[in-house]
C-alpha cells in the first residue's frame, strides 16, 4: 500500500486530502481522505488517470472523504470511464452522508455502482462477469455537464498557462481529464505547472513575434499526437488617454491580444481532425469599449470579431468557438500593465471560480460567455 503526495494543508497544518493506493493482481483500491475539490484534485488527478487506465478493476473508497465538488466528481467519473474503456469495472464505496448525497444528486450512484462497505465492493468485482456490471435502477437524474463530461482525454493546448487565470483554467481542464499542452513565455514556470498536473509538454513563444506561434503550436501538437482543442488565456493591458499612448504600446497591445492569439488559433485549428473546441479569453471591453482603455478595448474587440467570423467557418467541421468576455478578476493583471495607472476598478471576481464557469461554457460548446451588467454575473449563450 502506498500513499500519494498530500494536497496543500489547511490552516491547522492538516493535509486537505490524501490518496492511498492499494494494488492487487486484478484490482487497485484508491482511498480518498479529506476534501476532494478544486483545490486538491490537481495533486491527485494524474494518479487517477494512470491507475484507471491499467489492466485492473478500480475501487474508489470514499468513506473518508469529507467533501467533493464538481471537479472531484469529474475525476471520479472519468476514472470510471477509463476503466470501462479498458475492459474493466469501477466500483465506489460511500457511506450515508454528504458525499453519498452528492453522488445521488449527480446521478453517479449507478455509474459508480456505489456500495456501502469495502467488502461488498470486492464481492461485486469477484462475481462480476466480463463486460459492464448491470446498473441498479435509480430515480436520480442523469449526470450534468458540471461533472466534466466531454473533456476526458481531449488534447487541449492552452496559452498563458502560468498567468493567474491561465493556471486556474489549466487546473480545471486537467481535473476534468483533459491532456494538456502548455504554451507561454517562462519555461521554468511552465514546467512547474506541468509537474503539478502530472506531466504535460511545454513550449515557449514570444507573443509580440507572430512568427514564433506556429512552430510552438506544431511542436506541442506533435507531442500530443494531434489536438482536440485550444484555449487562449494570454494578454496584456495598458491604461491612459488615447492621445497620449505611445505607438509602440498600442502596437504591442494589438500584437499580444489579437495577432498572436489569432495565429495560435489558426495553427491549432489545422491540427484538429474532426469535432473540437477553440476558445479565447477576451474581455468585457470587447463589447463595451471603455474610456481610458481605447487601445486595449480595440485589441480585445479585434480578437472577438475574429472568433465570431471563424465560428461560422468552422461550424461545418463541428468545431465550437467560445468567446469568453470576462470582467475584472481578482488577479494582478491590471498591475502589470504596459503603461498607465489603472482606474478605480470594481472588486474582482474569483479567478478560480471564473475558471470553472469558463470551462463549463467551453465544454458545452457555448458561443459566448458574457458579463451581464445588470445581473452582475456571467451568462453563457
Amino acid at each position: 500500500m502506498s500513499e500519494m503526495p498530500s494536497s496543500p494543508s489547511d490552516a491547522a497544518g492538516v493535509p486537505a486530502s490524501t490518496v492511498t493506493v492499494e494494488e492487487r493482481a486484478d484490482r487497485v483500491v484508491l482511498t480518498v481522505s479529506g476534501d476532494f475539490d478544486l483545490a486538491t484534485t490537481p495533486t491527485h488527478a494524474a494518479t487517477f488517470r494512470t491507475l484507471s487506465r491499467s489492466e485492473r478493476h478500480v475501487i474508489l473508497d470514499l468513506r473518508g472523504t469529507r467533501f467533493v465538488d464538481s471537479t472531484g466528481l469529474a475525476v471520479l467519473l472519468n476514472s470510471a470511464r477509463r476503466a470501462i474503456a479498458a475492459g474493466n469495472h469501477c466500483v465506489a464505496v460511500a457511506t450515508p452522508g454528504a458525499v453519498l448525497r452528492v453522488l445521488e444528486l449527480s446521478g453517479l450512484v449507478d455509474t459508480l455502482h456505489v456500495q456501502q462497505d469495502l467488502d461488498a465492493a470486492h464481492a461485486l468485482l469477484d462475481r462480476a462477469p466480463a463486460g459492464p456490471i448491470a446498473a441498479r435502477r435509480s430515480p436520480t437524474r442523469p449526470v450534468g455537464r458540471t461533472c466534466g463530461m466531454g473533456l476526458d482525454e481531449q488534447r487541449i493546448l492552452i496559452t498563458g498557462a502560468t498567468g493567474a487565470l491561465g493556471t486556474q483554467l489549466a487546473r480545471e481542464l486537467s481535473a476534468r481529464g483533459a491532456e494538456l499542452a502548455l504554451l507561454g513565455r517562462d519555461r521554468g514556470r511552465l514546467e512547474e505547472l506541468a509537474d503539478e498536473l502530472g506531466g504535460a509538454p511545454v513550449a515557449c513563444f514570444e507573443a509580440t513575434r507572430v512568427g514564433s506561434c506556429r512552430p510552438a503550436v506544431d511542436a506541442l501538437a506533435a507531442a500530443l499526437g494531434g489536438l482536440d482543442g485550444c484555449m487562449i488565456a494570454h494578454g496584456v493591458a495598458a491604461f491612459g488617454d488615447a492621445r497620449e499612448l505611445d505607438d509602440e504600446i498600442a502596437e504591442q497591445l494589438m500584437a499580444v491580444n489579437a495577432t498572436s492569439a489569432i495565429a495560435v488559433l489558426r495553427a491549432a485549428a489545422a491540427h484538429i481532425d474532426g469535432p473540437g473546441r477553440l476558445g479565447a479569453v477576451t474581455a468585457v471591453v470587447a463589447e463595451y469599449p471603455t474610456a481610458g482603455l481605447a487601445a486595449y478595448s480595440a485589441s480585445k474587440a479585434a480578437l472577438s470579431a475574429y472568433l465570431t467570423a471563424v465560428r461560422r467557418e468552422l461550424r461545418r467541421d463541428h468545431i465550437s468557438v467560445l468567446d469568453a468576455r470576462l470582467p475584472h478578476l481578482d488577479t494582478q493583471f491590471a498591475d502589470h500593465a504596459l503603461a498607465g495607472t489603472p482606474p478605480k476598478l470594481p472588486e474582482g471576481l474569483s479567478a478560480a471560480e471564473v475558471a470553472v464557469t469558463v470551462v463549463d461554457a467551453y465544454e458545452s460548446g457555448a458561443k459566448e460567455l458574457r458579463w451581464d451588467l445588470r445581473a452582475r454575473e456571467l451568462a453563457a449563450a
